[in-house]
């Protein structure tokens, strides 16, 4: 295989903004055809980039001169569109998150390994130098062993933001809000850094859209080893906040617009058995960690895509991988409406259950009632 030959479907956001262009800027790369459901963007954006253009994407996946499907839809049509162009022998790397439910990535994974095909999800936070420095500290012992570590993220939406495409806000379409929609990249991040909680209790709530699904939410975590954590997203709040602290024995990590690292002089297990004193402190020291700059974003996790598949390896975020944000957010939902404890993996058909009733519910009305008696 000379370079890697790719189709995209669904055209009309992100794809446009940053998938087309970093495809063009990969040596290996080239785009051959695009599909979008409205047949307006479809001919724009094929014309514009001189290539076939579909407004039915089983045209496209059908193409014996593809080799993989870059999916840019929304997220509920990831898996039917994702397991079609798999079983068409087409690799596939789909936008965040990879499903809204995790029934339907674990699906999707499955497919994958059945057609011999790679499936990746873009979760380019993952290429961001910061991240990765914080990682490797971690990884070689240096914050010691965990016990505290919390996840803060905010993004603002307006209500013109929501209206803006029928799709958005709803159970049956979105199949989740700030959890599913805003939020998966800093999901991602926050376990890929402290690994995946045991117990999540989580509360969600609808607070200043007129929408039905959540705006706002909230969760207390618990780790395998003991250690607790916390969650908080919402897209009600501004100055926005991305920020992840991660606390251990040795030290304790700050992740906002930069990476800090606070380290007592003695380990904390060894001073807190150890010190004498009834009102001792230890003696700490602040310091931001240098980051060495590298390539990042959606170009370098395309680029990592094209890898894989011509060599036969791995993306950085495989299917297994890409599941685990979208394990969180439903286990927080699914424990916001059952108001209890949920242990992971969570209950599949318990959750499939659940949005079932929440699709088939009058819950937009209840909350367009409840966001007016809030204004």
């Amino acid at each position: 295989m000379g370079k890697v030959r790719f189709g995209i479907i669904g055209v009309g956001g992100i794809a446009k903004i940053m998938h087309i262009e970093a495809i063009k800027n990969i040596q290996d790369a080239e785009l051959v055809a695009v599909a979008d459901i409205n047949e307006v963007t479809a001919r724009k954006i094929g014309g514009e980039c001189g290539v076939d253009w579909y407004t039915d994407y089983r045209d496209l996946i059908s193409r014996k001169d593809i080799d993989a499907i870059d999916i840019c839809t929304p997220h509920s049509l990831h898996p039917p569109i994702a397991i079609d162009s798999m079983k068409t022998g087409k690799h596939v790397l789909t936008e965040k998150p990879i499903a809204s439910t995790v029934s339907d990535a674990d699906r999707m994974v499955i497919e994958s390994k059945k057609c011999g095909v790679i499936l990746g999800v873009v979760y380019q936070n993952r290429t961001v130098a910061k991240y990765l420095k914080a990682k490797e500290m971690i990884k070689d012992g240096r914050i010691g062993n965990i016990h505290r570590a919390e996840l803060t993220f905010t993004s603002l939406r307006t209500q013109a933001y929501y209206d803006s495409s029928p799709w958005r806000g709803t159970w049956n379409n979105e199949g989740g809000g700030v959890l599913v929609n805003q939020a998966p990249h800093s999901l991602d991040i926050f376990q890929f850094l402290v690994g995946m909680p045991i117990e999540i209790y989580g509360f969600i709530d609808t607070i200043k859209h007129r929408i039905e699904v959540e705006d706002i939410a909230s969760a207390i975590l618990r780790f395998p080893n003991g250690a607790h954590g916390f969650i908080h997203v919402n897209t009600v709040e501004s100055p926005s906040v991305d920020r992840i602290e991660i606390c251990g024995d040795n030290g304790k990590l700050i992740l906002n617009n930069k990476l800090l690292f606070g380290r007592p002089k003695i380990p904390l297990s060894e001073f807190i058995s150890m010190t004498k004193e009834t009102w001792k402190f230890p003696e700490c020291e602040w310091k931001e960690i240098e980051i060495s700059q590298q390539e990042e974003g959606h170009k370098a996790v395309i680029q990592d895509f094209v890898n894989a598949i011509l060599t036969h390896g791995k993306p950085m975020v495989t299917g297994e991988e890409g599941l685990k944000s979208v394990e969180i957010a439903n286990a927080i939902i699914l424990s916001g409406k059952k108001k209890k404890v949920v242990t992971l993996p969570i209950d599949r058909i318990e959750y499939v259950h659940l949005l079932e009733e929440m699709c088939s519910s009058d819950i937009g009305k209840y909350n367009l009632k409840k966001c007016i008696k809030n204004a």
